[in-house]
């Protein structure tokens, strides 16, 4: 979670339980034990974990279907305000402490990850660089609304959907994904470690090694990696102009 929103001092958050079979949203922040976002490289979606100390029948009153969203708002005295959208897959551990009261834990996943679970692949790609696909595919079937950030490959992937779900048909790309020779140790002779996954701000598809490069944290709190690949992709650019230039000659 970025620095910025990382102090647990003066926090002022709010988290609302909505369903479209409600008739209204219902703010859970009184029933709150704990409250867990979890963001991970290899997750690869955010997910949320939320206990629930409940004494109103809550489950009872509002039952979880699997069409409910979480909304979680926050900001902090540096003035920063977030705003999170996931949908609850599941209810665990649910037991009681005492007379009309329950203890149990509310699972959420971010909407791409929920999509992720709803989508099929039956798709050809023919001759496509694998970015172009990864683009397409987040695009199409996992419908996101935040920017994709990636790091442009340089080798063409013939692949056809089977049946996989976005997630695994992005990762039998990032195998073959090679990126471009930078220093990193990656390029036509070998197999970069692209890495695909959600951040707070971003989706991200790129090599582990370039990750690096732009400091991990940065990426995942500034605007940092998208003057850094506009720098990239420049020089890049201007490279491949030389070879054309010294070829023809």
């Amino acid at each position: 979670m970025s620095r910025e929103f990382y102090e647990s001092y003066g926090l002022d958050y709010e988290l609302t339980l909505s369903s479209p079979l409600a008739t209204q949203s219902l703010v859970l922040n009184l029933m709150v034990i704990e409250l867990n976002q979890y963001e991970d490289m290899y997750g690869p979606f955010m997910r949320m974990e939320v206990v629930i100390n409940d004494s109103m029948g809550l489950l009872d009153k509002f039952p979880l279907v699997g069409d409910e969203t979480l909304t979680f708002k926050y900001g902090n005295p540096n003035e920063k305000k977030f705003t999170a959208e996931y949908v609850v897959y599941k209810v665990s551990g649910r037991q009681g402490i005492k007379d009309r009261a329950h203890v149990y834990t509310l699972h959420a996943i971010s909407k791409i990850g929920h999509k992720n679970s709803l989508e099929y692949i039956y798709k050809p790609f023919i001759e496509k660089m694998p970015h172009e696909i990864v683009q397409d595919v987040y695009k199409n079937y996992l419908k996101g609304d935040k920017q994709l950030v990636i790091w442009p490959g340089i080798n063409k992937i013939t692949r056809v959907g089977s049946g996989q779900n976005p997630l695994q048909f992005i990762n039998q790309i990032a195998k073959e994904s090679q990126s471009p020779p930078t220093g990193g140790g990656a390029g036509y002779q070998s197999t970069s470690s692209y890495v695909f996954f959600e951040s707070i701000d971003y989706v991200i598809y790129m090599p582990l090694y370039i990750l690096f490069q732009t400091h991990y944290l940065e990426i995942l709190t500034t605007n940092f990696i998208c003057q850094f690949l506009k720098k990239k992709n420049k020089q890049l650019k201007e490279r491949e102009h030389s070879q054309l230039e010294a070829s023809q000659i």
